[in-house]
This record gives C-alpha cells, structure tokens and sequence, in this order.
C-alpha cells in the first residue's frame, strides 16, 4: 500500500476559510492519507463545517478541545496521527494538487527524514495573482548554520512546506514548544535538525 500521509488542521475561528482547506486536501493525486481536524476552542461555526467533510469522507476526522494556541493544537494532532509521514497544514492555507506526491517521492528517492517545498503567498481578491514568497535557492538553507543565521533574515519557510517522516518525530520526542507564541516553527525545525533530521527538497514543487 502506498505510504500514508497524516494531515493536522488546526482550526481556531477561522471556519469561512476551512472548506477551502479541505478540498485542497481532497484533491490530492496521492489518495492514502488521514485529515485530522483539531478545533481549538473556536466560537465561530468551525465545527459546522468540519463535520461536514466528516460525514461526507470517512478520511476526514474531528477532535475539539479547549482553546490551547496553535501549537498545542498541532501536538494534539500529532497525538493521533496514524500515517507514516505528517503535513501541518492550516486552515488558511491550500495545497497544489501534487504536494504529497512530490514530496513523498522526494523522501524515498533519498531516504530523508524531512522535506521542504516552495510555497506562494494569495491575496483574497482573486483578480489579484499569486506572488511567490519563497523559493530555497541553494542546500545551505537546509543546514543547521543556514538555519540558525539566516531564517527570516534571508528565507523562512512555514509549516505546510514540511512533509516530515512521523516515526521520526516520535522516536526523538519532537513537538511544537506549547509555552510560544510565536518562532515556534523556527524552534520545531532546529529541533528536527538537532536530532539528526537529513533535510532535502523535491525537484519540482
């Protein structure tokens, strides 16, 4: 069976964006893969709409707790994720069709642990085009000095870029820091990197 991916959605009163969200998660090429959809406390209609991809796709699966912060929010999915690679992905965001694909491939090709991809940065005014915002322009950005010296100094590159191999993840203990409020990406790939995380980015993105 083809590797499965466990998709974490934290949600906090952000339900006019998350159906967007989750059809980008429905259109993936690569099928096999689980959405965790965690509500952090919201007081909008957020758990309206997720129940609604519940009920209509089994992959689809919904867990409310007290409001947290984000990153607690994306530890409580990593608690139940049941795949063999984790995508943080959140619910402001969407993914290109081939994002599980291509990285997928990019991880088995070369046996890493950790991928990285380009991402592009949309306006809500969809006669507006979408601007690209980051593209890894050499492997030192991957390193622990290209990290540790130049994210958001020369590039940064958020959550839903990662494709991250879970038993990694658990077997060193990895976590998003619960006590920030904000650099807590940052902290979560040095933490990967300290541990020994062999980083790589797919050829296309």
């Amino acid at each position: 069976m083809k590797s499965k991916v466990s998709v974490i959605v934290p949600c906090y009163n952000q339900a006019q964006f998350l159906a967007e969200t989750l059809d980008s998660v429905l259109a993936q090429t690569h099928e096999n893969w689980e959405c965790i959809i965690v509500n952090d406390g919201s007081t909008d209609n957020t758990e309206t709409v997720a129940m609604d991809y519940c009920d209509r796709d089994k992959r689809f699966v919904y867990h409310k707790k007290e409001n947290g912060g984000l990153s607690s929010a994306r530890n409580a999915g990593l608690d139940m994720a049941q795949g063999d690679y984790v995508q943080f992905l959140d619910s402001d965001d969407i993914l290109l069709p081939n994002k599980f694909a291509y990285q997928i491939q990019n991880l088995e090709d070369v046996s890493s642990d950790f991928s990285v991809c380009n991402y592009l940065l949309f306006s809500n005014n969809q006669q507006e085009t979408f601007e690209q915002c980051h593209s890894l322009r050499g492997e030192y950005e991957l390193t622990h000095d290209g990290l540790l010296y130049n994210w958001n100094k020369t590039f940064v590159f958020p959550p839903i870029c990662y494709l991250v191999r879970l038993d990694f993840l658990r077997k060193n203990k990895i976590r998003f820091d619960e006590r920030l409020k904000a650099t807590e990406d940052w902290t979560f790939v040095v933490s990967c990197m300290l541990y020994g995380a062999m980083f790589s980015k797919p050829k296309e993105d």
